[in-house]
């Protein structure tokens, strides 16, 4: 079976003919029959073939060089010298496009703008977090609550929903009153050292009341867990590998961290609640238009040191 698509297609010059394009030629850019090449004036030579294995036996693949291989309209339109106009067209239909956007708006209650609404706590503070889940920004005087206020720089909330880099940081925020729950934290239980590799060993109970509780532990400074190895690896921009507990144990959640070092290392707990029903919740749902929807959390967020 072949998957892929017949293009037009120009080498060296000749007159178009449709070719196959497909990603399965491994190591090569063009394979074409003898008829092809010689129609093309491409001279193969005599160089000793390289062996392979096909569904018919073993093919002999001889390397070849070309001159120029194009594909597709653009390239017949730079041969003809019609690209430049092409690409005004292009641009003039595309710019049409752009404004027809702007004048019409986007949402509805059926395609309706997507938020994130978090009743989030922390170091005694209490926020109501709010932020966009699609491309445009959140405008909270389109929105219908013209009171909320820019997250600034320096309040550096973690996300409901990702650890730490996933997401980018909430834009907005409203009052909000502390959560009822309890929050959560580490109670230590052990702890040693191990002078001759430079690490450490911790063991804690986890003591958490959310539907899910992370540990949010920096990367730099974890060496292994009692979670299972190989550690996960986080991608680029996530500075923290999170341990993440759902339902835990509402007695206890025993772990084991191996940390480098003896330099104190800050962990984050965030514990997240369901279903997100507070009061803050229920009167940002009454307020907003019938063209949003929001993903409600509600979010304990408590910072230990190790």
């Amino acid at each position: 079976m072949l998957l892929g698509d017949f293009m037009q297609s120009w080498l060296d010059g000749r007159a178009p003919e449709p070719m196959f394009v497909d990603t399965g030629l491994a190591g090569y850019a063009f394979t074409a029959p003898k008829s092809t090449l010689d129609a093309a004036g491409i001279s193969v030579g005599a160089l000793a073939p390289n062996g392979g294995e096909g569904g018919a036996g073993a093919p002999a693949v001889v390397p070849f060089e070309i001159a120029s291989l194009a594909l597709g309209g653009l390239a017949g339109l730079h041969r003809v010298g019609q690209l430049r106009w092409a690409l005004g067209v292009w641009l003039a239909v595309a710019g049409l496009g752009v404004i027809s956007t702007t004048l019409h708006f986007p949402y509805s209650a059926v395609r309706p703008k997507r938020l994130l609404a978090t009743h989030a706590q922390r170091d005694g503070q209490a926020a109501l977090l709010l932020m966009s889940l699609d491309v445009l920004p959140l405008l909270p005087h389109q929105a219908g609550i013209p009171e909320a206020q820019p997250v600034p720089a320096s309040e550096d909330w973690p996300n409901a929903l990702l650890p730490p880099g996933w997401l980018p940081p909430y834009s907005h925020k409203l009052p909000a009153s502390p959560l009822d729950a309890a929050p959560p934290r580490l109670e230590v239980l052990s702890r040693s050292e191990d002078a001759l590799t430079g690490t450490r060993t911790v063991t804690m109970r986890l003591l958490a009341s959310g539907w899910m509780t992370s540990i949010d532990i920096p990367r730099e400074s974890l060496a292994g867990w009692s979670l299972g190895e190989p550690l996960p690896q986080p991608g680029d921009g996530q500075p923290m590998i999170s341990a993440v507990f759902y339902s835990p144990n509402p007695v206890g959640q025993e772990v084991t961290l191996r940390l480098r070092g003896t330099t104190p290392v800050t962990v984050t707990l965030r514990q997240n609640h369901a279903p997100a029903q507070t009061r803050e919740l229920l009167e940002l749902r009454r307020r907003l238009p019938d063209w949003t929807t929001i993903n409600a959390a509600a979010l304990q967020v408590v910072k230990t040191t190790l």
